[in-house]
């Protein structure tokens, strides 16, 4: 009996120990392998709009910068005119979901995998400006 305590309570800190090392490692290797690029590019400006149209593969893109946009709320009330001022024309060939009537290609999916895309997709009221802002993954 004493023994199988002593060998539970080593077990117990093993199991703990392992499991430390195990989110810490995975913590650094994420750093390591997938490394933000976003980094230093997540303030929304339009110059920056427009040179992350064509990001470099592997690099920044337009999904960094897109919730400050958001949560800045700088869409919000906007003409047409306006958002053409702010964006530039809205994505060419595409074609944007039921109840929205703009669509920004963004880039890749978050995340380590991105294997779909990401568009900002924007609606208009009744008198022209816009109502909602929304993001979504094809």
């Amino acid at each position: 009996m004493k023994h199988s305590r002593a060998l539970w309570r080593a077990l117990a800190i093993t199991g703990f120990v392992l499991g430390v090392v195990v989110v810490a490692g995975t913590a650094y290797l994420r750093r390591q392998v997938f490394p933000d690029i976003c980094a230093n590019h997540t303030t929304f400006s339009t110059a920056e709009w427009m040179r992350l149209a064509d990001p470099p593969a592997g690099g920044p893109d337009r999904a960094c910068i897109v919730d400050d946009l958001l949560s800045r709320q700088l869409l919000r009330g906007r003409t047409r005119l306006e958002v053409n001022a702010l964006l530039g024309p809205p994505a060419p060939g595409e074609k944007p979901d039921a109840g929205y009537e703009a669509i920004y290609y963004l880039g890749p999916e978050r995340g380590p995998f991105g294997i779909d895309s990401q568009w900002l997709q924007l609606a208009f009221d009744s008198t022209g400006r816009v109502s909602r802002a929304d993001l979504h993954t094809d």
